[in-house]
């Protein structure tokens, strides 16, 4: 192709002939006797354009089909690209809802050689894991429109250089929006994730507010001696106070620039058992922390699983012509699923103050019937001395004397089968921060 060296917004090795002969290929049989198919050079791709532009009903259907090509497969150029995108799940192509399922590591038992005498049918008992269940439905529709004139079209046609400007224009307004919308929409996940019905759902670490080399090396001591300690099983940062743990090359940092221009790297590097190289893909920029919550925050160290982003539809679709004013608009449809999963570790470093936990407090039914099918939820908060504030909500709930027939988990969903010989039992919410600090309440079963 003469006089063509660049074609933005095309993949590397496709060129605008690939991508014209596609789209053609594509077309009705009708369409395709109608108008000749050679683009080699800019005058073959100008004769059709001509040609196109001259019938109507192909026109319409050859743009609509060369704009989502291009909108939806080939493009990768863009203006703005999110920070955070390597949160992006990917694609849930049915369905409208996502299972978010947390089993807990199976407990052992004590081997015993003798079959009981009591019990010699024991090898038939069942055992059920403590399953964890979340559920997440689409929670993001966004339509972006555009409307393009008819005479911009025929000026495209002239050359593959002019053809392939108006295509990167157009393709960059859509996405850069979209873009945009996608990372305005993850900050704001963060950010509510910081007051879940008045709970901050982080772990907070109190560290000094970082101005200088001095206190930004306290936040790297801090991170530091979280990290270590990632890979061993713990219930205390994250909000369901599930046992979990991590690869520390698994978690991200997301700091602002003018944080992150005063840490020292190859000492966060070491410890996350990364070079700085790699480590630096690690470190996520993000323009700041907003939120009453979230205000004092100055880095948060998050799992690579916490943000869960999947696509559920993407298309671009067309009214048609306006006789009156020779424009087509289209609308690009982006629709997916944004959450935080409460099963993963997610930790603010901030400056605000905390004190020990002193009181445990459970919510909920104070009886119960047994043999239900829809378990009964309890909710626990943790709190200190009044206005004060604790490191984490997070509560391990459990039912004394671990009874045949009844069940509590981490989201305090209780369930009373219908074998549950008592007439009560009792819950208990203990604090991951401190265990001697818990609730008890005594449940009547019906």
């Amino acid at each position: 192709m003469p006089d063509n060296d660049v074609l933005n917004g095309l993949q590397n090795g496709t060129t605008w002939q690939d991508v014209m002969k596609a789209v053609y290929n594509d077309m009705s049989g009708e369409f395709q006797n109608r108008i000749e198919g050679l683009f080699d050079t800019d005058a073959d791709l100008s004769a059709f354009g001509k040609a196109l532009m001259e019938y109507k009903p192909g026109a319409n259907e050859f743009l609509y089909s060369l704009i989502n090509h291009i909108g939806l497969v080939n493009v990768n150029y863009r203006n703005f690209e999110s920070p955070l995108k390597m949160f992006k799940k990917g694609w849930m192509e049915f369905g409208d809802t996502i299972e978010d399922v947390y089993i807990e590591p199976i407990k052992g038992m004590l081997y015993e050689e003798e079959v009981p005498n009591d019990n010699p049918g024991d090898v038939w008992q069942t055992f059920k894991p403590d399953q964890d269940v979340v559920f997440y439905k689409i929670n993001r529709e966004c339509v972006y429109p555009l409307t393009i004139n008819e005479r911009v079209i025929r000026r495209a046609f002239m050359s593959y250089r002019e053809l392939d400007k108006f295509m990167s224009g157009l393709m960059r307004q859509l996405q850069n929006g979209d873009e945009l919308d996608d990372f305005s929409l993850t900050m704001k996940l963060l950010e509510n994730y910081s007051n879940v019905n008045g709970q901050n759902l982080y772990y907070q670490i109190p560290v000094d507010e970082v101005t200088d080399e001095t206190t930004a090396k306290t936040l790297v001591k801090a991170v530091r001696s979280v990290v270590k300690g990632l890979r061993f099983p713990t219930r205390a940062y994250n909000a369901k106070g599930v046992l979990n743990w991590a690869r520390p090359e698994d978690m991200y940092l997301l700091v602002t620039p003018e944080i992150n221009s005063i840490l020292d790297v190859d000492v966060l590097a070491k410890a996350f058992n990364m070079d700085k190289t790699e480590f630096m893909g690690n470190v996520v920029e993000v323009p700041g922390f907003s939120g009453d919550n979230m205000a004092n925050v100055q880095a948060l160290l998050i799992d690579k699983e916490f943000i869960q982003d999947y696509d559920t539809y993407r298309d671009i679709l067309s009214t048609g012509v306006n006789a009156r004013h020779l424009t087509t608009n289209y609308y690009y449809h982006h629709q997916g699923i944004m959450a935080c999963s409460p099963f993963y570790h997610a930790i603010a470093f901030t400056s605000d103050t905390f004190a020990d936990p002193t009181t445990v407090t459970i919510t909920g039914p104070n009886s119960v019937t047994k043999g239900s099918k829809e378990a009964v939820t309890y909710t626990a908060v943790v709190s200190a001395g009044e206005n004060e504030k604790v490191q984490s909500q997070a509560v391990v709930w459990e039912i004394e004397g671990a009874p045949q027939y009844a069940s509590i988990n981490q989201n305090g969903n209780l369930v009373i089968g219908n074998k549950f010989a008592g007439e009560t039992l009792k819950i208990k919410a203990t604090s991951v921060l401190k265990d001697t600090v818990y609730a008890e309440k005594t449940i009547t079963v019906a």
